[in-house]
């Protein structure tokens, strides 16, 4: 089994100008599992990739797991399928809770994707046509590759979910997008690092509350999806940068 690494490809939230929308690539044995799906994702990867002195394309993401629905984790699954289909020829493997599949197809992307025109007619497409889904369990692990994934339930305004990714004896967790949830953060501590949002609203995890955990948290936590007048001193917790090419 060879390293588990991570490329930041994006560390803003929904509303950045700063930043592009929190995502990343994570990498084990050849294998290449996109977290999160931002918009322009072929422009957003060259630029990270660039930055990172690597030389990766979207032709190279075997996966996509998005956490929930909101646009800025998943815009770019339209033009990611799309991509993959008429350049590729080739299905986008998409990990998902189950249940959210229709809502994904039916309010997010049919009206766009659900039909095609080939010079002359048109075809009606449904979900299968560009996505094979990997339904991933609330119940145990998922194996997908080299990587056995585990979500559990976020506190958030739409139906989210935490994961942890694990590839031999490395793990990386993501929080996705939550409210405080000491439960949550507990989910979290199996992984040897952490990749946390911090910011405002009902729906989501105020710094103050991760930078007054436990030294021994605190060392395994580094922020993302932080608002872009965010700035938590020189003594605060890290954040990830764009471009960032992590050794787990």
């Amino acid at each position: 089994m060879g390293e588990l690494r991570v490329l930041v490809l994006g560390v803003g939230d929904a509303f950045s100008a700063r930043h592009h929308t929190t995502s990343f690539l994570v990498q084990a044995d050849g294998c290449t599992l996109g977290l999160e799906c931002p918009d322009s994702l072929p422009r957003v990867l060259r630029l990270a990739t660039a930055r990172a002195g690597l030389a990766l394309g979207v032709e190279a993401i075997d996966h996509v797991l998005v956490t929930h629905l909101h646009g800025d984790h998943s815009n770019g699954l339209e033009g990611l399928a799309c991509l993959k289909r008429f350049r590729e020829g080739k299905k986008l493997s998409l990990l998902l809770p189950p249940e959210l599949q229709p809502e994904l197809w039916e309010h997010r992307l049919q009206a766009a994707m659900g039909r095609v025109f080939d010079g002359t007619r048109y075809h009606d497409q449904g979900f299968a046509d560009y996505f094979e889904l990997v339904p991933l369990s609330w119940e145990g692990p998922t194996q997908v590759g080299p990587f056995s994934i585990r979500i559990r339930p976020n506190r958030h305004h739409v139906p989210a979910h935490a994961v942890l990714i694990r590839a031999g004896d490395r793990t990386f967790g993501y929080s996705g997008d939550t409210a405080q949830d000491e439960a949550g953060l507990e989910f979290l501590l199996a992984a040897d690092l952490i990749a946390h949002e911090a910011n405002r609203g009902p729906g989501h995890t105020p710094y103050a509350w991760l930078a007054a955990q436990p030294p021994a948290v605190r060392e395994k936590l580094r922020l993302v999806h932080c608002p872009d007048d965010f700035d938590p001193g020189s003594d605060g917790l890290p954040l990830l940068g764009e471009g960032d090419w992590l050794t787990i």
